[in-house]
């Protein structure tokens, strides 16, 4: 599972769930290059929890909704502050993969390429 800001295919922020591995983590490229050190945590997320990502500044957070409580999952530090100066004229973005099973989507929160 992935959410964040996408501007193409090497511009982006994104807060992502492994759950063959339990972990969770931030990437942030831009212009390909990783801009934030390893970062990743173990963490169980179930069926029905959220992910979200919040950046600020220098910072990228990422947080996941267990039940009914919202808890900071982990953080980054973007190097250099200025790399992402522009993200927010990124577009929203989220991806799912499974390797086996159905993925069914109940909810989605955001808006839409046009606007």
């Amino acid at each position: 599972m992935f959410a964040g800001r996408i501007k193409d295919a090497t511009n982006y922020v994104g807060a992502w769930y492994n759950n063959t591995r339990k972990e969770v983590g931030i990437d942030v490229i831009v212009g390909g290059v990783p801009r934030h050190k390893p970062n990743k945590a173990p963490q169980r997320l179930n069926p029905g929890d959220r992910l979200a990502l919040a950046v600020s500044g220098d910072m990228a957070i990422a947080y996941a909704q267990i039940g009914e409580e919202w808890r900071k999952l982990t953080e980054v530090r973007i190097e250099p502050p200025t790399a992402l100066q522009n993200h927010t004229e990124w577009r929203h973005g989220f991806a799912l993969r499974g390797t086996r099973g159905p993925i069914a989507l109940e909810e989605i929160e955001g808006r839409s390429a046009d606007g």
